[in-house]
């Protein structure tokens, strides 16, 4: 059996008010409303009203968004499957 590197996440909403997800790999996009990071586990989205980037560690690859946060999800991949 392989032992392959595990790959974890963790995020973590307070009062919806402070949004801390580690893992993360990139900010893809961001503006008041709407932001996305590239995490370890995928793509996540996140939703609101006056969003900031309150921290951007890389040393820790972790972000800090801050804000009135309505929604936060992963984007899932479709895998193109051959059809035959």
């Amino acid at each position: 059996m392989d032992l392959q590197e595990t790959k974890r996440g963790k995020v973590t909403l307070t009062d919806r008010k402070t949004l801390v997800i580690d893992g993360v790999q990139n900010v893809l996009n961001f503006d008041e409303t709407y932001a996305s990071v590239s995490t370890s586990l995928g793509e996540v989205g996140i939703e609101g009203e006056d969003l900031k980037i309150e921290n951007l560690s890389k040393e820790k690859n972790e972000v800090t968004v801050c804000g009135k946060i309505s929604a936060f999800y992963y984007k899932e991949k479709i895998s193109k499957k051959k059809r035959g």
